[in-house]
């Protein structure tokens, strides 16, 4: 069996596939944050991924209480419409209210306007740019850092938690 580490978010954990794949994935060494939806009203999306996100704190890459995030929205017909947003908010509390995070921080290329206003939506502060950071196409592409801190994080944002 292949050990993970790391975060995984979990929509519709409460689900039977749903509390499967979280049973396999925290085996197999990853930390679960799952989040239970309607049946009812998401019965129309049950068999679709918008995206996905996850959160890391590796031993001895990172110090103590920082965390750094990726996030995805695989369809663009899927963005702009606050999946990305609303996860990257629900992750960021959790990981300052469960697990003590004293930093989040997340990358992203300097070119994606969308991510980067998202993070400064929500109070990530740009810490500066990331020069040749990331293989791309057409070469290294240069980045961007974000994060926010546990003093400067503040609840609710858009609603308030459940």
């Amino acid at each position: 069996m292949i050990a993970l580490r790391g975060w995984a978010l979990t929509l519709g954990a409460s689900s039977g596939f749903g509390e499967a794949a979280s049973l396999a994935l925290a085996r197999a060494g990853l930390n679960i944050f799952g989040v239970h939806l309607d049946r009812k009203a998401t019965l129309g999306n049950v068999e679709r991924i918008v995206g996905d996100i996850t959160a890391r704190n590796p031993k001895n890459a990172f110090p103590p209480g920082v965390f750094e995030f990726g996030i995805s929205v695989f369809e663009a017909a899927d963005r702009g419409k606050g999946y990305g947003r609303d996860a990257t908010e629900l992750l960021t509390s959790h990981l300052f209210d469960e697990h003590g995070a004293g930093r989040v921080q997340a990358t992203t290329a300097v070119d994606n306007l969308a991510m980067r206003r998202v993070l400064e939506s929500l109070g990530f502060v740009h810490e500066g740019t990331l020069r040749a950071f990331m293989p791309g196409p057409d070469g290294r592409e240069d980045y961007t850092m974000y994060a926010v801190t546990r003093e400067e994080w503040t609840r609710p944002r858009s609603a308030s938690p459940a």
